[in-house]
């Protein structure tokens, strides 16, 4: 009889080893990786370990489409029946396909979140909201579930029960910046107006380049001038108030120390700052102005130049090149008042700080730059204490002065061209001032001074983190060059042979592995392990706001 063409069988592969495959994805070639474990699934329809790796790469390659076909298609219905349901529901929704079943009476947190986006986004509130409670009675640490309610109460005119639910997503995870707006919003329908104000100013600095934010501000300071003319009256008396300390440490005499130039703030209109002693205000060698301690005086970047007011009379202007501020008194400082932090990271803020040290002011086509110069030492001395705890033990803060002065030497002069060394922010070291010294961290600076890490001569550029989540990078694999540093496991995670395969790799990214990174009362639950929502239209306006208009985000690929 006749059957028939028979049905067509893929030819029998010659694919690389597993193994292979996992070290071509680890050594950025994506895109042989994900076509060898297509030939390895095509060849071997059973084998679920390798089409795991082939969802995974999938999904890392923006094709959550493909990814979710391929998921439908595991051989385990023990893994299909578990692991996989949340993971549908998750790649169904991205993919914008239909998951073909509910949640149900899953017992599984992230399943029923999943599965409550998904209703969420299809304008079923009420079932997206009985599933998100159904969440967190299983696991109550889940922000975004906390930051969804929040906007379904706040839509559906529950302003108290939205703002408790998006105060909690931000308390769980203080990354989650966009609840600032809505929390923010809330506050403003509960009539708490000032607690709003506040919040938008510091979703303002988050949040530099949210448009909707600065709009949202603008409108309220506009309804409610009362709003600035009360912090502005609350900035004057705290500049009235504030008292610059005399430091009484110093760093022990002997060989010389490097100076600083610190970054401290650019692009200022004007900044308002109070005198710790008598004081001398001089440019190209000439003095300028002269006073005493308890002076408040205000620089400001006018059109001819830089002019300085005392008491709202100008006592000098036109300043048009750098105008320094300096002491007899080795120990005096200088109050910085509404100093800005942190710009674009969820800890961004205003804070007023006491600095040691000269002062500099230029004036730079954006507005003013004002620079510390400081000791080396001295620098450290609030540093350490801004970069680790200082109850933590001895040895540790040790290790980090060490660290700090190897990482400050090493990057020296690397911001030449903007007129300082270092910036007083994270993006070299968190440096908040004289007022954040501590006397623990200090005796560990002052117990390894001159100790340096070395390489090939030349100061380590010796990087480190809040928290390692567990395992550390060596510097070949992050900036492209050999160094001392290398790849060390927590000694509580078990050692490893070979690298995990791309699939058991993520797995453990969004696991919490016992480790010293997550020693109860030495790191945050934030710290270790996180998940942070970033929407594409925040994505596109930081992209917009460099100049370069990008329209509609569709997807993002690695």
């Amino acid at each position: 009889c006749f059957a028939g063409p028979a049905a067509e069988i893929p030819p029998k592969p010659d694919p690389p080893l597993f193994s292979q495959l996992v070290e071509e994805y680890y050594d950025g070639e994506f895109e042989a990786a994900l076509k060898g474990f297509r030939k390895l699934v095509d060849h071997d329809p059973a084998d679920d370990l390798s089409r795991r790796q082939l969802i995974r790469l999938y999904r890392e390659s923006g094709d959550f489409q493909a990814a979710r076909t391929q998921l439908l298609l595991l051989q385990d219905p023990e893994e299909a029946d578990s692991a996989v349901r949340p993971e549908l529901l998750e790649l169904s929704l991205l993919s914008g396909a239909s998951p073909g079943y509910s949640a149900g009476g899953a017992e599984d947190p992230e399943a029923l979140f999943w599965q409550a986006l998904a209703a969420y986004r299809g304008g079923d509130l009420k079932e997206a909201e009985r599933l998100l409670l159904k969440t967190l009675d299983l696991e109550s640490y889940n922000p975004p579930a906390h930051y969804l309610l929040g906007l379904i109460a706040f839509d559906a005119g529950r302003a108290a029960e939205a703002e408790e639910h998006l105060a909690s997503s931000l308390k769980q995870e203080p990354n989650l910046t966009m609840a600032l707006l809505p929390l923010a919003r809330a506050r403003l329908k509960l009539e708490k107006t000032a607690s709003a104000h506040a919040l938008l100013l510091r979703a303002r600095a988050a949040l530099p380049s949210s448009s909707s934010v600065a709009n949202e501000l603008l409108a309220l300071e506009a309804a409610h001038p009362e709003l600035t003319e009360k912090r502005e009256s609350e900035a004057a008396g705290r500049r009235e108030a504030a008292v610059p300390p005399v430091m009484k440490r110093f760093p022990a005499e002997g060989e010389a120390v490097p100076r600083l130039r610190v970054g401290l703030a650019e692009g200022l209109e004007y900044i308002h700052l109070k005198t710790g002693g008598e004081y001398r205000l001089f440019s190209g060698g000439q003095i300028l102005s002269e006073g005493s301690s308890g002076e408040i005086l205000t620089l400001r970047a006018g059109e001819a130049g830089i002019e300085v007011l005392k008491s709202g009379r100008v006592v000098a202007g036109g300043i048009t090149g750098p105008l320094s501020l300096s002491y007899d008194c080795p120990g005096c400082t200088s109050a910085l008042f509404d100093m800005e932090y942190g710009s674009g990271y969820y800890f961004a803020g205003f804070e007023d700080r006491y600095y040691r040290g000269d002062l500099h002011f230029s004036r730079r086509e954006a507005g003013l730059t004002v620079v510390n110069i400081i000791s080396l030492e001295e620098y450290l001395y609030s540093v350490v204490p801004s970069e680790i705890p200082a109850y933590w033990p001895e040895a540790s803060l040790q290790a980090q002065a060490v660290a700090a002065r190897s990482y400050t030497l090493a990057n020296m002069g690397r911001f030449e061209g903007r007129g300082f060394d270092l910036y007083a922010s994270v993006r070299s070291a968190s440096y908040r001032g004289a007022g954040n010294e501590a006397e623990r961290t200090s005796d560990a600076v002052d117990a390894t001074r001159g100790l340096v890490l070395y390489q090939r001569e030349k100061p380590l550029n010796a990087v480190y983190s809040a928290n390692s989540g567990g395992y550390t990078e060596d510097s070949l694999s992050v900036w492209g060059f050999e160094s001392l540093l290398q790849a060390v496991a927590d000694p509580k995670i078990p050692e490893r042979s070979a690298p995990l395969p791309p699939e058991e790799l993520a797995r453990w990214i969004q696991s919490r592995p016992e480790s010293y990174s997550a020693a109860e009362g030495y790191h945050s639950r934030a710290a270790y392990r996180w998940r942070l929502w970033v929407p594409a239209v925040e994505i596109a306006a930081r992209i917009d706001s460099r100049g370069e208009s990008i329209g509609t985000i569709l997807s993002l690929t690695s």
